[in-house]
Protein backbone atom coordinates (compact mmCIF):
# COMPACT_ATOMS: atom_id res chain seq x y z
CA UNK A 1 0.00 0.00 0.00
CA UNK A 2 1.38 3.55 -0.35
CA UNK A 3 2.98 4.91 2.18
CA UNK A 4 1.49 9.01 1.68
CA UNK A 5 -2.31 9.06 1.65
CA UNK A 6 -1.83 12.18 -0.97
CA UNK A 7 1.50 12.35 -3.38
CA UNK A 8 2.18 14.46 -6.33
CA UNK A 9 3.30 11.91 -9.40
CA UNK A 10 6.71 14.06 -9.86
CA UNK A 11 8.04 16.84 -7.17
CA UNK A 12 9.52 19.73 -9.39
CA UNK A 13 10.00 23.16 -8.39
CA UNK A 14 7.70 25.81 -7.90
CA UNK A 15 6.54 29.10 -6.80
CA UNK A 16 5.57 29.23 -3.09
CA UNK A 17 1.77 28.33 -3.12
CA UNK A 18 0.12 30.95 -1.61
CA UNK A 19 -2.43 33.66 -3.54
CA UNK A 20 -4.17 30.36 -5.64
CA UNK A 21 -7.09 31.83 -7.18
CA UNK A 22 -7.88 29.04 -9.32
CA UNK A 23 -8.71 27.31 -11.61
CA UNK A 24 -9.14 24.08 -9.82
CA UNK A 25 -10.42 20.96 -11.76
CA UNK A 26 -11.52 17.90 -9.84
CA UNK A 27 -10.73 15.04 -11.98
CA UNK A 28 -11.02 10.76 -12.28
CA UNK A 29 -13.24 8.22 -13.27
CA UNK A 30 -16.53 8.70 -12.75
CA UNK A 31 -17.91 6.63 -9.44
CA UNK A 32 -14.20 7.18 -7.86
CA UNK A 33 -15.55 9.64 -5.47
CA UNK A 34 -15.42 13.20 -7.35
CA UNK A 35 -18.40 14.29 -6.06
CA UNK A 36 -17.61 13.64 -2.29
CA UNK A 37 -14.22 15.80 -3.21
CA UNK A 38 -15.97 18.89 -4.28
CA UNK A 39 -18.75 18.72 -1.30
CA UNK A 40 -15.70 18.42 1.07
CA UNK A 41 -13.74 20.91 -0.49
CA UNK A 42 -16.66 23.31 -0.52
CA UNK A 43 -17.10 22.98 3.11
CA UNK A 44 -14.15 25.32 2.71
CA UNK A 45 -14.79 29.48 3.55
CA UNK A 46 -12.19 30.00 0.23
CA UNK A 47 -13.16 27.37 -2.31
CA UNK A 48 -16.79 26.66 -4.26
CA UNK A 49 -17.18 24.75 -7.13
CA UNK A 50 -20.79 24.31 -8.80
CA UNK A 51 -23.32 21.12 -7.38
CA UNK A 52 -23.26 20.08 -11.40
CA UNK A 53 -20.78 19.07 -13.88
CA UNK A 54 -19.95 21.21 -16.82
CA UNK A 55 -19.08 18.80 -19.41
CA UNK A 56 -18.25 21.70 -22.09
CA UNK A 57 -15.10 23.79 -20.75
CA UNK A 58 -12.95 21.38 -23.41
CA UNK A 59 -14.93 22.29 -26.64
CA UNK A 60 -14.84 25.80 -25.19
CA UNK A 61 -11.52 26.06 -24.37
CA UNK A 62 -10.74 24.51 -28.03
CA UNK A 63 -13.36 26.67 -29.88
CA UNK A 64 -13.36 29.81 -27.99
CA UNK A 65 -9.96 30.65 -26.47
CA UNK A 66 -8.78 32.52 -29.46
CA UNK A 67 -10.46 35.67 -30.14
CA UNK A 68 -13.27 37.86 -29.77
CA UNK A 69 -15.47 36.91 -26.34
CA UNK A 70 -16.93 40.19 -25.24
CA UNK A 71 -20.68 40.44 -24.35
CA UNK A 72 -22.74 40.34 -27.34
CA UNK A 73 -20.06 38.86 -29.97
CA UNK A 74 -20.58 35.93 -32.37
CA UNK A 75 -18.19 33.65 -29.81
CA UNK A 76 -20.16 34.16 -26.81
CA UNK A 77 -23.24 33.27 -28.61
CA UNK A 78 -21.87 29.92 -29.44
CA UNK A 79 -20.90 29.57 -26.08
CA UNK A 80 -24.63 30.40 -24.62
CA UNK A 81 -26.06 28.08 -27.09
CA UNK A 82 -23.89 25.11 -26.33
CA UNK A 83 -24.70 26.00 -22.34
CA UNK A 84 -28.54 26.38 -23.17
CA UNK A 85 -28.70 23.04 -24.61
CA UNK A 86 -26.99 21.11 -21.49
CA UNK A 87 -27.53 19.22 -18.68
CA UNK A 88 -25.64 21.56 -16.72
CA UNK A 89 -28.21 24.90 -17.44
CA UNK A 90 -31.10 22.24 -16.83
CA UNK A 91 -29.79 21.38 -13.42
CA UNK A 92 -28.91 25.11 -12.71
CA UNK A 93 -32.56 26.58 -13.22
CA UNK A 94 -34.19 23.94 -11.44
CA UNK A 95 -32.48 25.89 -8.61
CA UNK A 96 -32.92 29.20 -10.61
CA UNK A 97 -35.78 29.12 -12.36
CA UNK A 98 -35.00 32.98 -13.47
CA UNK A 99 -32.43 32.19 -14.71
CA UNK A 100 -31.72 33.69 -18.86
CA UNK A 101 -29.46 33.71 -21.26
CA UNK A 102 -29.62 37.54 -21.29
CA UNK A 103 -27.85 37.16 -17.83
CA UNK A 104 -25.45 35.13 -18.72
CA UNK A 105 -24.30 37.26 -21.29
CA UNK A 106 -23.60 39.91 -19.06
CA UNK A 107 -22.00 38.18 -16.32
CA UNK A 108 -18.93 39.90 -18.00
CA UNK A 109 -17.86 42.39 -19.83
CA UNK A 110 -14.54 41.12 -20.71
CA UNK A 111 -13.28 40.46 -23.71
CA UNK A 112 -11.59 36.86 -23.33
CA UNK A 113 -12.79 33.41 -22.82
CA UNK A 114 -11.12 33.02 -19.68
CA UNK A 115 -12.22 35.87 -17.66
CA UNK A 116 -15.82 34.80 -18.88
CA UNK A 117 -15.51 31.54 -17.79
CA UNK A 118 -14.06 32.79 -14.67
CA UNK A 119 -17.42 34.82 -13.99
CA UNK A 120 -19.63 32.11 -15.07
CA UNK A 121 -18.36 29.30 -12.85
CA UNK A 122 -18.03 31.55 -9.53
CA UNK A 123 -21.44 32.64 -10.30
CA UNK A 124 -22.96 29.11 -10.35
CA UNK A 125 -20.47 28.25 -7.31
CA UNK A 126 -22.16 31.70 -5.36
CA UNK A 127 -18.71 32.69 -5.17
CA UNK A 128 -18.97 35.68 -7.82
CA UNK A 129 -18.89 38.32 -4.63
CA UNK A 130 -15.75 36.68 -2.71
CA UNK A 131 -12.86 38.73 -2.00
CA UNK A 132 -9.54 37.78 -3.58
CA UNK A 133 -7.87 34.52 -3.82
CA UNK A 134 -11.04 32.87 -3.57
CA UNK A 135 -10.72 29.31 -5.18
CA UNK A 136 -13.02 28.77 -8.30
CA UNK A 137 -12.84 25.81 -10.95
CA UNK A 138 -14.85 22.59 -11.74
CA UNK A 139 -15.73 19.46 -10.90
CA UNK A 140 -16.17 17.43 -14.07
CA UNK A 141 -14.78 13.70 -13.93
CA UNK A 142 -14.55 13.13 -17.43
CA UNK A 143 -12.24 16.32 -18.15
CA UNK A 144 -9.50 13.75 -16.79
CA UNK A 145 -9.04 13.10 -20.52
CA UNK A 146 -8.41 17.03 -21.40
CA UNK A 147 -5.90 17.93 -18.37
CA UNK A 148 -3.17 19.12 -20.88
CA UNK A 149 -5.72 20.75 -23.12
CA UNK A 150 -6.95 22.63 -19.81
CA UNK A 151 -3.29 23.37 -18.73
CA UNK A 152 -2.70 24.93 -21.68
CA UNK A 153 -5.55 27.53 -22.13
CA UNK A 154 -5.28 28.49 -17.75
CA UNK A 155 -1.73 27.91 -17.29
CA UNK A 156 -2.26 28.56 -13.87
CA UNK A 157 -4.51 25.75 -12.93
CA UNK A 158 -4.08 23.00 -11.00
CA UNK A 159 -5.94 19.52 -10.62
CA UNK A 160 -7.16 16.80 -7.86
CA UNK A 161 -6.90 13.43 -9.59
CA UNK A 162 -8.77 11.25 -7.26
CA UNK A 163 -8.31 7.14 -7.76
CA UNK A 164 -10.60 4.29 -6.74
CA UNK A 165 -10.09 0.77 -6.55
CA UNK A 166 -10.65 -0.95 -10.21
CA UNK A 167 -13.08 -3.72 -8.66
CA UNK A 168 -15.14 -1.51 -6.56
CA UNK A 169 -15.31 1.30 -8.82
CA UNK A 170 -16.83 -1.52 -11.95
CA UNK A 171 -18.99 -2.56 -9.21
CA UNK A 172 -20.23 1.23 -8.31
CA UNK A 173 -20.56 2.02 -12.50
CA UNK A 174 -22.22 -1.20 -12.71
CA UNK A 175 -24.86 -0.93 -9.59
CA UNK A 176 -25.25 3.03 -11.30
CA UNK A 177 -26.09 2.89 -14.11
CA UNK A 178 -25.50 -0.81 -15.76
CA UNK A 179 -21.73 -0.69 -16.65
CA UNK A 180 -20.27 -3.48 -17.38
CA UNK A 181 -17.47 -4.38 -15.21
CA UNK A 182 -15.19 -6.00 -17.51
CA UNK A 183 -15.42 -2.80 -19.76
CA UNK A 184 -14.84 -0.48 -16.78
CA UNK A 185 -11.88 -2.20 -16.28
CA UNK A 186 -10.40 -1.59 -19.21
CA UNK A 187 -11.75 2.03 -18.78
CA UNK A 188 -9.81 2.36 -15.58
CA UNK A 189 -6.61 0.73 -16.65
CA UNK A 190 -6.52 3.07 -19.88
CA UNK A 191 -7.47 6.55 -17.96
CA UNK A 192 -5.32 5.95 -14.79
CA UNK A 193 -2.42 5.16 -17.15
CA UNK A 194 -3.10 8.25 -19.45
CA UNK A 195 -4.37 10.40 -16.45
CA UNK A 196 -1.12 9.58 -14.28
CA UNK A 197 1.79 10.18 -17.47
CA UNK A 198 0.02 13.85 -17.78
CA UNK A 199 0.44 14.43 -13.62
CA UNK A 200 3.94 13.95 -14.06
CA UNK A 201 4.26 16.69 -16.82
CA UNK A 202 2.46 18.90 -14.84
CA UNK A 203 4.51 18.47 -11.64
CA UNK A 204 3.59 19.70 -8.41
CA UNK A 205 -0.10 21.33 -10.34
CA UNK A 206 -1.25 17.71 -10.37
CA UNK A 207 -2.62 16.34 -7.27
CA UNK A 208 -3.53 12.56 -6.50
CA UNK A 209 -5.32 10.84 -4.23
CA UNK A 210 -7.00 7.67 -3.57
CA UNK A 211 -10.48 7.45 -2.58
CA UNK A 212 -10.27 5.07 0.20
CA UNK A 213 -7.26 6.96 1.89
CA UNK A 214 -10.26 9.92 1.75
CA UNK A 215 -12.91 7.73 3.25
CA UNK A 216 -10.41 6.08 5.78
CA UNK A 217 -8.71 9.35 6.95
CA UNK A 218 -10.82 12.21 5.74
CA UNK A 219 -9.10 14.75 7.92
CA UNK A 220 -5.36 14.06 7.22
CA UNK A 221 -6.26 13.76 3.65
CA UNK A 222 -8.24 16.86 3.43
CA UNK A 223 -5.24 18.73 5.26
CA UNK A 224 -2.78 17.84 2.82
CA UNK A 225 -5.00 18.65 0.14
CA UNK A 226 -5.54 22.23 1.47
CA UNK A 227 -1.61 22.66 2.38
CA UNK A 228 -1.22 21.79 -1.55
CA UNK A 229 -3.47 24.83 -2.55
CA UNK A 230 -1.99 27.41 -0.27
CA UNK A 231 -5.04 27.28 1.74
CA UNK A 232 -5.49 26.32 5.78
CA UNK A 233 -7.12 23.52 7.20
CA UNK A 234 -10.66 23.94 8.31
CA UNK A 235 -12.36 21.60 10.42
CA UNK A 236 -16.00 22.22 9.04
CA UNK A 237 -14.92 20.79 5.54
CA UNK A 238 -16.00 17.49 7.40
CA UNK A 239 -19.40 18.66 7.82
CA UNK A 240 -21.81 17.43 4.62
CA UNK A 241 -24.00 20.02 4.01
CA UNK A 242 -26.02 17.28 1.77
CA UNK A 243 -26.02 13.54 1.08
CA UNK A 244 -23.25 13.23 -1.30
CA UNK A 245 -24.87 10.12 -3.43
CA UNK A 246 -28.17 8.84 -4.41
CA UNK A 247 -27.00 5.94 -6.68
CA UNK A 248 -24.33 3.09 -6.95
CA UNK A 249 -23.19 1.46 -4.65
CA UNK A 250 -23.26 3.68 -1.69
CA UNK A 251 -25.90 2.27 1.04
CA UNK A 252 -28.92 3.81 2.47
CA UNK A 253 -27.61 5.66 5.70
CA UNK A 254 -25.09 7.28 3.48
CA UNK A 255 -27.58 8.60 0.79
CA UNK A 256 -29.82 10.07 3.47
CA UNK A 257 -27.73 11.47 6.17
CA UNK A 258 -24.64 12.74 3.88
CA UNK A 259 -22.12 10.98 6.34
CA UNK A 260 -18.79 9.50 5.13
CA UNK A 261 -18.72 6.05 4.67
CA UNK A 262 -16.11 3.24 4.30
CA UNK A 263 -18.68 0.69 3.04
CA UNK A 264 -18.64 1.00 -0.21
CA UNK A 265 -15.36 0.19 -0.30
CA UNK A 266 -15.58 -4.27 -0.18
CA UNK A 267 -19.58 -4.29 -1.76
CA UNK A 268 -17.57 -5.64 -4.70
CA UNK A 269 -16.40 -8.54 -3.14
CA UNK A 270 -20.52 -9.76 -2.70
CA UNK A 271 -21.58 -7.98 -5.29
CA UNK A 272 -19.47 -9.37 -8.12
CA UNK A 273 -18.46 -12.89 -9.39
CA UNK A 274 -15.06 -14.40 -8.60
CA UNK A 275 -14.55 -14.77 -12.28
CA UNK A 276 -15.55 -10.89 -12.72
CA UNK A 277 -13.41 -9.80 -10.05
CA UNK A 278 -10.06 -11.96 -11.53
CA UNK A 279 -10.94 -10.82 -14.87
CA UNK A 280 -10.77 -7.14 -13.42
CA UNK A 281 -8.04 -7.57 -11.73
CA UNK A 282 -6.34 -9.28 -14.99
CA UNK A 283 -7.29 -6.33 -17.47
CA UNK A 284 -6.41 -3.50 -14.57
CA UNK A 285 -3.02 -5.30 -12.98
CA UNK A 286 -0.35 -2.69 -14.22
CA UNK A 287 -2.19 0.51 -12.57
CA UNK A 288 -3.63 -1.36 -9.77
CA UNK A 289 -0.27 -3.08 -8.57
CA UNK A 290 1.25 0.74 -8.77
CA UNK A 291 -1.29 2.47 -6.69
CA UNK A 292 -1.52 -0.53 -4.08
CA UNK A 293 -4.71 -2.20 -5.21
CA UNK A 294 -2.99 -5.44 -6.39
CA UNK A 295 0.25 -7.37 -4.91
CA UNK A 296 2.08 -7.50 -7.71
CA UNK A 297 3.63 -10.99 -6.54
CA UNK A 298 0.11 -12.41 -6.31
CA UNK A 299 -1.50 -15.33 -8.67
CA UNK A 300 -3.03 -12.63 -10.79
CA UNK A 301 -1.51 -12.59 -14.32
CA UNK A 302 -2.08 -9.40 -16.23
CA UNK A 303 -4.25 -9.93 -19.70
CA UNK A 304 -5.77 -7.01 -21.37
CA UNK A 305 -8.91 -7.17 -22.99
CA UNK A 306 -8.73 -8.69 -26.36
CA UNK A 307 -10.28 -7.19 -29.35
CA UNK A 308 -13.58 -9.49 -29.46
CA UNK A 309 -14.24 -8.68 -25.24
CA UNK A 310 -14.46 -5.30 -26.04
CA UNK A 311 -16.51 -5.51 -28.71
CA UNK A 312 -19.55 -7.08 -26.45
CA UNK A 313 -18.27 -5.25 -23.59
CA UNK A 314 -18.32 -2.00 -25.17
CA UNK A 315 -21.69 -3.14 -27.32
CA UNK A 316 -23.15 -3.68 -23.39
CA UNK A 317 -21.91 -0.89 -21.97
CA UNK A 318 -23.55 1.53 -24.00
CA UNK A 319 -26.64 -0.33 -24.19
CA UNK A 320 -27.11 -0.40 -20.23
CA UNK A 321 -26.24 3.59 -20.01
CA UNK A 322 -28.38 4.43 -22.55
CA UNK A 323 -30.79 2.88 -21.02
CA UNK A 324 -29.79 4.59 -17.57
CA UNK A 325 -30.09 7.79 -19.56
CA UNK A 326 -33.63 6.78 -20.43
CA UNK A 327 -34.86 6.34 -17.01
CA UNK A 328 -33.47 9.70 -15.70
CA UNK A 329 -34.62 11.76 -18.80
CA UNK A 330 -36.97 10.14 -20.64
CA UNK A 331 -36.67 8.55 -23.71
CA UNK A 332 -36.61 12.25 -25.72
CA UNK A 333 -34.24 13.38 -22.96
CA UNK A 334 -31.60 10.87 -23.68
CA UNK A 335 -31.70 11.12 -27.48
CA UNK A 336 -30.80 14.72 -26.66
CA UNK A 337 -28.18 13.87 -23.86
CA UNK A 338 -26.53 11.80 -26.26
CA UNK A 339 -26.75 13.91 -29.22
CA UNK A 340 -25.07 17.15 -26.64
CA UNK A 341 -21.97 14.68 -26.45
CA UNK A 342 -21.45 13.63 -29.63
CA UNK A 343 -21.58 17.23 -30.52
CA UNK A 344 -19.32 19.11 -27.91
CA UNK A 345 -17.47 16.26 -26.43
CA UNK A 346 -13.78 16.59 -27.82
CA UNK A 347 -11.08 14.31 -28.72
CA UNK A 348 -9.10 13.15 -25.68
CA UNK A 349 -5.54 15.27 -25.35
CA UNK A 350 -2.54 13.47 -27.06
Amino acid sequence: MPTDQFTTVQESPREEKTGFAGPLFIVGLARSGTKLLRELLNGHSQIALPSAETHFIPFAATHFSQGDFKQGSANRGKFLNMVEQSDFYRKMRQSDPELTRSFLDRLSPAGNFHSYLEAFLRHFSGSSGAGVGFIWGDKTPHHLAHMQLLKRVFPSARFLHIIRDPRARANSARAAWGADPVYAAHRWQQAIARGRAMGVEMGGDYLELRYEDLVADPSATLQQICAGLGVSWEAGMLDLARPVENRGDTNSLTRKSGTISRDANSHYRSALSAAQIRRIEEIAFDQACTLGYLDPTSMVTPRPLTGLEKIRALASDRCHTFAAHRRQFGFRGAIRFVNWHRKFDVKPSR
